[in-house]
């Protein structure tokens, strides 16, 4: 069985005995980490000790100011402030293209943040795990 949340797959694991619960996104890695890469990106990460390799993806650890709570269309100031000082900070980084978000809370968060009109324009994307393995494994199959 295939999680989109990793919170969610301890749980489900210890509910379901016999049924193998998988986050999505290390799914999908697993599949990327058998091709070779055609291309290299440099993406932002608060704790890369958990993810696996990617071929073609360099993890730039960061210790950005990681906003608590879940997602919601109404934050406070401190935490709209926290929610771009993560971008900042991701974007001073040199060479970084992308942050990675954690689940896909902090991935809708961030892009709503970024929409047009509600922040500056930044170099740098929200991506999720996910969204880099498929990259990968796109990139394979084109090049």
């Amino acid at each position: 069985m295939l999680c989109v949340c990793p919170g969610v797959v301890p749980h489900l694991a210890s509910r379901l005995p016999g049924v193998e619960v998988v986050w999505l996104d290390r799914y999908l890695a697993q599949l990327a980490a058998e091709v070779e890469p055609v291309s290299s990106l440099r993406v932002a990460v608060a704790d890369a000790t958990e993810l696996p390799p990617l071929p073609g993806i360099e993890w730039v650890e960061y210790t950005p100011e990681v906003p608590k709570g879940k997602f919601s269309f109404t934050l406070s100031p401190d935490v709209v402030r926290a929610w771009h000082r993560r971008l900042i900070d991701a974007e001073a980084i040199p060479g970084v293209s992308h942050v990675l978000c954690a689940c896909p809370g902090d991935y809708l968060q961030m892009m709503l943040l970024r929409r047009e009109g509600a922040w500056r324009l930044s170099r740098v994307e929200p991506v999720t795990l996910a969204e880099l393995a498929c990259r990968v494994i796109r990139g394979a199959q084109d090049g």
